[in-house]
């Protein structure tokens, strides 16, 4: 007989979603439903992203720092647009640090991604990866005066890379970071912006494809390559589209 299973809802991400069909809704501040699932045999939670809901619902998520030279003209297509969006930040240059202050200015939801977003440091032991997420926490903290909460694990939650530098560690630090009052999430679509995708269609063709196969879909994109600002104005585009429509 299978044990009984408590579904506990999470309000923890920026989104956008439809409301009627004339008009798109910005998210409250920093919320959206994020949904877990617990078992009696499981000892941690686990992120659901595909669950039965009558409209859609699509969250934009930006891994950032690498190329942020790119992320006023994001934020100014967001404004444009009146959609939020969260941002899972690096420190990769530290000369961009200020452009934390201008997200979250906007009303965007600013995240913890990692400092330093180096596998083989961070996934070594549970201290490191605690060193470089109160790092990168503090550094967000101090340009926008709110402690982040919400965090996206290098590679996410269930990679594989990590057991190249200590067995089993996301099992320990997925519970690690619950325990400290963190809430962590991946994605389900993927623009593979950040792996050999060459060109604007390419990326507009993955995200696309992605979403329609989810109700509510999280999106995950960076600011790593050039052509990234003009394929995310189309995907907004259709974004807007689909919603009215849904």
């Amino acid at each position: 007989m299978l044990r009984k299973i408590t579904i506990m809802i999470f309000l923890i991400l920026t989104v956008v979603w439809f409301t009627n069909s004339d008009s798109i809704q910005p998210a409250r501040e920093f919320i959206q439903n994020n949904i877990y699932v617990w078992s009696e045999m499981q000892d941690e939670k686990l992120p659901i992203y595909c669950v039965d809901t009558q409209k859609k619902q699509i969250a934009l998520t930006f891994d950032t720092a690498w190329g942020n030279e790119d992320i006023p003209q994001i934020l100014k297509i967001l404004k444009q647009e009146n959609v939020k969006a969260t941002f899972f930040v690096t420190d990769g240059n530290s000369d961009y640090r200020y452009l934390l202050a201008k997200e979250a200015a906007a009303g965007h939801t600013v995240a913890i991604h990692s400092a330093t977003h180096d596998y083989k440091y961070i996934y070594s032991s549970c201290d490191a990866y605690f060193e470089d997420l109160n790092r990168m926490s503090d550094i967000i903290t101090e340009q926008t005066g709110k402690r982040p909460k919400l965090l996206r694990f290098p590679g996410g939650s269930s990679n594989t890379i990590s057991k190249q530098y200590c067995s089993r560690i996301m099992s320990v630090l997925t519970k690690a970071v619950s325990d400290q009052g963190y809430k962590y999430f991946d994605w389900n679509v993927s623009s593979g912006d950040a792996g050999g995708t060459t060109s604007t269609s390419e990326v507009y063709n993955n995200v696309i494809s992605g979403i329609q196969s989810h109700d509510i879909s999280v999106v995950l994109q960076h600011d790593i390559k050039l052509f990234i600002v003009n394929t995310f104005y189309y995907i907004i585009f259709y974004f807007i589209t689909l919603l009215k429509s849904s």
